[in-house]
């Protein structure tokens, strides 16, 4: 089920909604020449149609990372249709683990600092590697927006995966982005799963990620152990709560 929501003149924020709890956002970016498309959602096959009843701007696929949940079903038809699609080539095989689909084989590769001018409104690329080894985000000064999918969590914190990087070196990286963004008075974070965050998405948030990853590495912050199942897997994890960030789950072996 997509519900659409009307940010601002150029943010419109489409959720989908499924049985078993996930809430997971794609964005439409409008420009006055073109517009981007920020994640495919995860099961539906209707974005594209749902895109197309909101604008009939030229379109751009902008992938945030490879999880099924953010490069979703959905993409085919994007493909299909001719609209280009990009995501970091560093999760191309992440991506390849969790779908067989020939469109994958069609993504462009995104590079850190590429630029998308919609015409009025531009959007740069920020690598932000942790979460997946190919997260990133895309950053607009102008209007104090940044995009994150899931690269600094929505409340929660996914680092607990195979597939992420150690903490440490995700801590190097988001206080990459955070320098770059940290000046940007009022800057509006919008996270990849919204409906989870449970305070105003703001600059204070990535903060907290930061202090919280920190401690964690210097053993100040010890998480609770915790079962998490995913899919048909049980992962043993800690999770760690630390002001707007109710829960970092972490692998004590992958700092």
């Amino acid at each position: 089920m997509l519900q659409t929501y009307f940010i601002n003149d150029h943010i419109i924020r489409i959720n989908e909604a499924n049985e078993n709890g996930l809430n997971v956002d794609s964005y439409l970016i409008l420009g006055k020449q073109s517009a981007v498309v920020i994640d495919t959602l995860q099961d539906t096959t209707q974005l594209y149609e749902k895109i197309q009843s909101l604008t009939n701007l030229p379109l751009t696929v902008l992938l945030t990372h490879g999880h099924p949940d953010h490069a979703g079903k959905a993409t085919q038809k994007f493909i299909d249709n001719d609209v280009p699609v990009y995501m970091h080539p560093n999760d191309k095989d992440l991506l390849s683990s969790f779908t067989d689909a020939p469109w994958q084989k069609q993504i462009h590769a995104l590079e850190d600092g590429m630029l998308f001018d919609l015409g009025g409104y531009a959007l740069k690329t920020i690598c932000c590697a942790g979460h997946t080894p190919g997260s990133v985000v895309f950053f607009n000064e102008k209007h104090s927006e940044l995009f994150t999918g899931d690269a600094i969590g929505s409340g929660g914190f996914w680092m607990q995966l195979d597939h992420c990087l150690p903490l440490h070196t995700y801590l190097e990286n988001v206080e990459h982005l955070y320098d770059v963004v940290k000046s940007i008075p009022h800057l509006k974070l919008y996270f990849g799963h919204s409906e989870q965050a449970k305070q105003v998405p703001e600059l204070q948030y990535m903060e907290d990620n930061i202090t919280a990853t920190k401690m964690i590495l210097d053993k100040k912050l010890v998480g609770e152990w915790v079962d998490m199942h995913i899919g048909h897997d049980t992962l043993h994890v800690r999770q760690a709560c630390f002001q707007q960030v109710y829960a970092y789950c972490y692998d004590p072996n992958n700092l």
